[in-house]
């Protein structure tokens, strides 16, 4: 790690808040998950074709037996749908990721709860929460209070296993936590609905 984040990293705090930034963007749909990492890649691709098509032409290929270029088979290989980078790279790096982040102590080693909500035919909203880990209790609150670090701890609640329902806009923060230890922050937001 560098200089900086070395010494932060001896922070607690930081390191609470560096893990959740990391968890909100490796989780599915964030910037870093597998999809969202490919569809960017796709994109950044297409608009540098061209220009990578031309700089194999200036620098030639005078030494290589086989040309370079994007007509090439190992440039199919590497950018098609169903080439190495979306085939085997993409889907695997963010897992790869996640546990180098928690080698190095940068990502909690418990999982974040999942949070889902739903609509009762009734019109009531209510959400629950699971945790992925085999021991922990969740806690969480409903005004988008951090549990871990809650200045109004009034506020924090433990989830009891079953849909809590919500009567107003939520902004639902959660947590699991194990001796002393917290996991990444998860959250959602709950629509409001009068």
């Amino acid at each position: 790690m560098g200089f900086f984040l070395t010494r932060l990293g001896k922070n607690p705090v930081f390191l609470r808040h560096f893990g959740d930034r990391a968890h909100y963007h490796l989780k599915e749909g964030g910037i870093l998950s597998p999809g969202k990492a490919a569809e960017r890649y796709r994109s950044l691709l297409s608009k540098v074709e061209v220009l990578l098509d031309a700089e194999a032409t200036r620098w030639g290929d005078f030494y290589e037996e086989e040309a370079l270029g994007m007509d090439t088979l190992e440039w199919e290989y590497l950018t098609s749908d169903e080439g190495w980078l979306f085939r085997e790279f993409f889907p695997k790096r963010t897992e790869i990721l996640r546990q180098q982040l928690k080698k190095s102590g940068l990502y909690p080693k418990l999982e974040a709860p999942i949070l889902t909500w739903k609509r009762s035919p009734d019109g009531k909203l209510s959400f629950a929460a699971e945790n992925p880990n085999p021991a922990g209790e969740i806690f969480f609150s409903r005004t988008g209070q951090d549990p871990a670090s809650s200045d109004v701890p009034e506020e924090i609640e433990r989830f009891n296993g079953e849909f809590v329902t919500v009567s107003e806009k939520a902004q639902i923060c959660a947590r699991v936590s194990l001796d002393d230890q917290w996991s990444a922050l998860d959250s959602i937001r709950i629509p409001f609905n009068p």
